[in-house]
């Protein structure tokens, strides 16, 4: 009876020293359960984190996309701005060349009036038309000069939304290292 006694207890010891190994790894396996929930929790957030921050580079690429198109248009507006321009610079100045031919002949003919004191009336009429024609085209001139003081308006606010695209170019590069040094 000896031997089943320490049989017994050698089986009851190597039971009690079974469940405690057994109770370490329940232990052990909660231990990574919870570990393992934590790890997942954070990856979840990591990957709203990443969805996120893609959803804002996009947002930011559409942006400047757009702004990139606006500053095409800009530069066709005011290289076609400038063209117009020239070619009313052109007709101003034609405009003026005649305007100071019409003035000479005019003084010319005042010079001549006064000399012959026998002004006919069908001259003074011809010299007055001149005179309205010359007044028109004088009012043609400026109103054309205040068309290109419009255009200038408008070719300088081109100018400033150029200079926002840029900016925004350059914050997008900034945002992106950002991005870069956060993910490394």
């Amino acid at each position: 009876m000896c031997s089943k006694q320490l049989a017994c207890i050698l089986r009851s010891g190597l039971l009690s020293q079974a469940e405690k190994q057994l109770s370490d790894v329940h232990k052990e396996k909660a231990a990574w359960l919870k570990l393992q929930k934590a790890q997942q929790a954070q990856i979840e957030r990591l990957q709203r984190a990443a969805d996120d921050a893609k959803q804002q580079l996009d947002s930011k690429e559409n942006i400047v996309k757009e702004l990139s198109r606006d500053g095409s248009k800009l530069d066709k507006e005011r290289r076609q701005s400038e063209i117009d321009a020239k070619a009313r610079d052109a007709r101003l100045q034609r405009a003026l060349e005649e305007v100071e031919r019409f003035k000479a002949l005019l003084q010319e003919q005042r010079a001549a009036d006064r000399d012959h004191k026998d002004v006919n009336k069908s001259e003074y009429n011809r010299v007055f038309a001149e005179n309205k024609k010359l007044e028109r085209q004088k009012n043609e001139l400026v109103v054309a000069f205040k068309k290109q003081l419009k255009l200038i308006d408008i070719l300088k606010r081109q100018k400033i939304h150029l200079e926002a695209a840029r900016l925004l170019a350059f914050t997008e590069e900034e945002f992106m290292k950002v991005i870069g040094t956060d993910a490394a």
